[in-house]
């Protein structure tokens, strides 16, 4: 949940919120967002291949 304040209520997911809001309003935050894309995606693709690898 998030309050008037912009501000997340769940303690799980406000540390998660409050790295995404200063990433999001940063100078560069399209160039960021799209580098942790990149790496969460080729981490997730190294592991698929390896993964699919012990099966086919």
């Amino acid at each position: 949940m998030i309050d008037e304040n912009g501000d997340c209520i769940d303690n799980t997911t406000n540390v998660v919120y409050k790295v995404f809001q200063n990433v999001w309003t940063s100078k560069n935050n399209m160039r960021a967002f799209e580098i942790i894309l990149y790496l969460t995606f080729s981490d997730m693709y190294r592991f698929y291949r390896s993964y699919s690898a012990l099966f086919y």
